[in-house]
């Protein structure tokens, strides 16, 4: 690549504050910035379904948008994520006032291909594109296939992909079909970036015990009495206090500071779990229905025990072996840096010869 060319990431919104949202968004940044003649940017979006949770959504209380604020000004991450081309967020309408900036746009990770997530919103499949290349990194559709009524549909927005990786190897055949082209699985961006690289990020907490058991739930937990049971039982069987991190409490960098310094994590979420598993921290994921995103990876990495559906299954007299495991981890980050790098510069090898 002989001169600098600009990549677009569409993914959801960093200002959620959601932190698997932010640090995906950032740890591809992170990665595509370390190839050579490569420069990233976060596109700054708010679907139109409003499950991301803009702090800048008019729907939220005067509450929310005042807690969400100081979050926002505490933990001053989403402030080191990137540069944002627009200083409010692009919209459904807006969306296409950025073509003629980029060179590619990719979109992933997280579920962006999820029409239950996003509304529909075919944004996210760069239907709104012109004159740039359209790339697909470890999305999820959130199942194994999407419904019959929007396939056809579909199929027309991933014909124009230069390449596409997806996050959940079910989800594989149901893409390659619309597609007719290849699908790559592609470990979700966190996994890009080591656990060393996440130490230097995260913010150690002010205020923890010498050890605890770090509990992060995204559902509500009134719903969902088994993972409040499970955290209770832990505690109890393994004779430390547990610590509820709520992502309305800390910031990004301060979530990650938690998890770090955790004897172990129970979890309902696919990044808590994930990065659980990326920085060797002991972990149970409970899950209420099926979620392929959550199964998968944990078959790719032979942990389906640590896969709950009540404190009944949690066995603490099994240690997990980390040395498999961040093997196979290693092999995988270096397939899909590899696989991602080498697929960005066949596409863009028009525009990085001048």
């Amino acid at each position: 690549m002989k001169k600098t060319v600009k990549i677009g990431v569409m993914t959801f919104s960093p200002m959620t504050l959601n932190p698997g949202t932010v640090l995906q968004s950032w740890s591809l940044c992170h990665f595509l910035d370390s190839i050579p003649g490569i420069e990233s940017e976060l596109i700054w979006y708010r679907s139109n379904k409003s499950n991301n949770h803009s702090i800048f959504s008019l729907r939220a209380s005067l509450k929310t948008l005042f807690i969400r604020f100081f979050q926002l000004l505490h933990c001053g991450f989403a402030r080191k994520i990137r540069k944002y081309p627009t200083d409010r967020p692009l919209v459904r309408a807006t969306v296409s006032s950025i073509n003629g900036r980029y060179d590619m746009i990719l979109v992933g990770s997280d579920q962006v291909w999820n029409p239950k997530i996003t509304g529909n919103d075919n944004s996210f499949f760069l239907d709104f594109v012109k004159n740039a290349k359209k790339a697909a990194y470890a999305p999820s559709i959130g199942k194994d296939d999407w419904s019959d009524d929007i396939k056809a549909e579909l199929q027309g927005f991933l014909n124009d992909f230069e390449f596409i990786g997806i996050r959940e190897k079910t989800s594989i055949p149901a893409v390659e079909k619309l597609s007719k082209k290849t699908v790559h699985w592609s470990i979700d961006p966190t996994f890009l970036i080591n656990k060393t690289e996440w130490s230097k990020i995260a913010l150690a907490p002010n205020k923890k015990k010498d050890s605890y058991i770090m509990g992060y739930c995204i559902k509500r937990k009134s719903k969902f009495p088994a993972y409040a049971h499970a955290i209770e039982y832990a505690a109890k069987t393994l004779g430390i206090p547990s610590i509820e991190i709520n992502k309305m409490h800390v910031g990004t960098d301060e979530w990650l500071g938690y998890l770090l310094n955790a004897k172990m994590v129970i979890t309902d979420s696919f990044h808590g779990m994930a990065f659980s598993i990326n920085n060797n921290i002991p972990f149970y994921v409970l899950i209420s229905s099926s979620s392929n995103r959550i199964t998968s990876l944990l078959n790719i990495l032979g942990l389906e025990d640590r896969l709950i559906t009540s404190a009944d299954e949690m066995d603490f007299t099994k240690e997990i072996d980390w040395e498999p495991i961040n093997k196979k981890l290693e092999e995988l980050r270096k397939e899909n840096q590899t696989w991602l790098k080498e697929s960005i510069y066949e596409a863009l090898k028009d525009k990085g010869e001048a």
